[in-house]
């Protein structure tokens, strides 16, 4: 009995520690969507963010509180070396999914700093996430990110 207890002690502290391990390891990596009012979920209930990618990054999941939301965003290029924008032709693409994994709809913007937006079609109450994703590869431009900020609304978390 004293054995079975030890062994159930020994894989819990071990889980605990690879949950641990998991969660320390996604908060170095350089990309990510951050609403600004807590930086441990990637939402707010006013639907602001910013974001750095390289390829792609996904938000938090949020209810639509119409039958309608819009996402408004904008991006740039950031050059970590020289510590300042650069003009490139670089794009992304938004798309905005159900819950499940549905595609809902997509836009795609120029890295100027300037913002577009779009409105979807939702189902009121429903729960949806959205998807930054880089156009181009940043494989040979390491020291390229594209940075950004937006907002989702109407939403609830």
């Amino acid at each position: 009995m004293k054995i079975k207890k030890l062994v159930i002690l020994v894989l819990s502290m071990v889980f605990s520690f690879s949950c641990i391990s998991a969660v320390f390891a996604s908060t170095n990596n350089e990309e990510y969507i951050r609403f600004h009012s807590n930086s441990d979920t990637r939402m707010d209930s006013d639907g602001y963010f910013d974001f750095t990618i390289r390829s792609r990054q996904r938000s938090d999941k949020f209810t639509a509180n119409s039958d309608e939301i819009t996402i408004r965003i904008g991006a740039q290029i950031w050059d970590t070396s020289s510590q300042d924008y650069v003009k490139t032709s670089d794009t992304i693409t938004v798309t905005l999914y159900t819950s499940l994994g549905i595609k809902v709809g997509s836009f795609t913007i120029n890295c100027d700093g300037y913002d577009k937006s779009k409105t979807f079609k939702v189902t009121d109450g429903k729960k949806y996430y959205f998807e930054v994703s880089a156009d181009q590869s940043f494989s040979d431009r390491e020291n390229l990110r594209i940075i950004g900020m937006g907002r989702v609304s109407p939403i609830s978390l």
